[in-house]
């Protein structure tokens, strides 16, 4: 009867073993699309940002494909595992015919990201930003420097040589965020189900928020006008 009775049990417990890891696992995914108006266009086509913590704000001007509509959409809220692992490749902010590629670029809290110059000019890379304070100092073509980001926030990013050169680093305290495509479109991959704010970045702060529910192994579709 002993031998019964284990023989009965082992298929139970690994019914219980499968189905604990397969509720772990599951997740929904988050799809939409940012329409932006004309005049959202044109705001964002020059950007007053002060370089300095008290100096004068003055309008710089933003260059490069895709700089007008580049936004960064991401979620706030509580997750089963608060625990993330930054990514095994570190980001890069590139240096570029004197303009920062990408002008937003997120990043998971704790991550390091590289700065290369790949003009033929020196640059000096500083932020005084509240979230991370840096200043990279004069270097040439063809090197480059890092940052580790740990503070949570919006990382303003300048060259101390070129004041037209501006761009932000988005440090999130987790990973599901997307960069906005030139057709408006984003998807979120792989979220844990549950409630959140999903919440987009276009350069000129948060712009727009909203409240979302997402399922287990369903797409929860979004739109937001700008």
């Amino acid at each position: 009867m002993r031998f019964l009775n284990e023989m009965i049990q082992i298929p139970v417990c690994t019914f219980i073993f499968i189905w604990v890891y397969a509720v772990n696992v599951s997740a929904g995914e988050i799809k939409g699309v940012v329409l932006f108006s004309p005049q959202s266009v044109k705001t964002q086509a020059r950007q007053t940002m002060p370089r300095y913590p008290h100096g004068k704000s003055r309008e710089l001007p933003m260059h490069g494909i895709g700089n007008t509509t580049q936004a960064v959409v991401y979620i706030t809220g509580k997750f089963p595992d608060s625990t993330f692992s930054t990514p095994d490749t570190q980001p890069i902010m590139d240096q570029r015919d004197e303009q920062f590629i990408p002008y937003i670029l997120p990043v998971l809290a704790g991550t390091t990201v590289n700065f290369p110059n790949n003009d033929r000019v020196y640059h000096n890379i500083f932020s005084f930003s509240k979230a991370k304070t840096f200043d990279l100092g004069k270097y040439p073509t063809k090197t480059s420097k890092k940052v580790k980001f740990d503070q949570t926030g919006v990382v303003k990013v300048y060259c101390e040589i070129h004041a037209h050169m501006n761009a932000f680093i988005l440090v999130l305290p987790n990973p599901y965020y997307s960069v906005v495509n030139q057709d408006g479109k984003f998807s979120i991959p792989d979220v844990p189900a549950g409630t959140y704010q999903l919440k987009i970045f276009t350069g000129r702060g948060t712009e727009s928020e909203k409240k979302i529910i997402v399922n287990d192994n369903r797409t929860t579709l979004v739109e937001f006008s700008l």
